[in-house]
């Protein structure tokens, strides 16, 4: 995904014989809607469209892209038995236990055990993921999938430990410090890098953020990102 014109695109691939697939994002909107920071940026989304891992591409390894794996499904929507389609407009409106309840009712067979096997991974993962979210201090993050995922696991025992989480957050006693330092940094991640002085202004925002919010999640985004805007500062130079 590339946001230069099509004419520099199509001769830089010409000039290096790249064979992957490229397509072209007017205005970097998409890089925007995944916070990218820097070039190249690689993102890992689950069967259920969550956003699983990002990063550079150097550093995304087959263990990471296999642990994920166990969230696709054995065919695409499009290709599914219509005896599936409580179990497909249940996914798709985000119900996944009920999805689950429904791929369970289905006759027995590959699709039924492997539409089942994905559901119950991709539960499990999310799940996970929240409660990652929780010991790591990322309250934003779980602010911003709290609302799906309590939706997924409705019905479900797993709906319990999900609820505990997000009592135990509401009731942090450092919530509103956290939650507007995180919000600072993606503010920063949302602003237009146009010029190097640009870069240098949120450098030393970002800088100021993990001062003011040490010792919390909210430094340590501060710090990735700082880090990021470095790099891409210098490949400027």
């Amino acid at each position: 995904m590339t946001g230069e014109p099509q004419g520099v695109t199509e001769k830089w691939v010409a000039q290096h014989g790249a064979t992957y697939a490229y397509a072209f994002d007017r205005g970097n909107k998409l890089l925007d809607a995944v916070g990218a920071t820097g070039l190249p940026h690689a993102v890992l989304v689950d069967g259920f469209g969550a956003v699983v891992w990002e990063g550079s591409p150097f550093e995304l390894d087959d263990s990471e892209i296999e642990k994920h794996l166990g969230t696709a499904f054995p065919k695409p929507l499009w290709e599914w038995p219509s005896s599936a389609d409580k179990v497909k407009k249940a996914y798709l409106a985000g119900a996944l236990g009920k999805a689950l309840k429904e791929a369970r009712d289905l006759e027995e067979g590959d699709f039924r055990n492997s539409a089942v096997g994905a559901l119950e991974t991709m539960i499990r993962s999310r799940v996970e993921q929240f409660a990652a979210k929780f010991e790591r201090g990322d309250l934003m993050g779980m602010q911003e999938t709290q609302a799906v995922l309590v939706t997924s696991v409705e019905g479900l025992p797993d709906a319990e430990r999900v609820a505990e989480l997000v009592k135990k957050a509401e009731e942090h006693p450092d919530r509103k410090r956290i939650l507007a330092g995180q919000k600072a940094v993606r503010d920063i991640k949302g602003g237009k890098l146009r010029s190097k002085n640009d870069f240098r202004k949120a450098i030393e925002k970002a800088e100021d953020i993990e001062k003011e919010y040490a010792g919390t999640y909210a430094a340590t985004e501060a710090g990735e990102l700082r880090r990021s805007l470095v790099a891409r500062l210098n490949g400027r130079d």
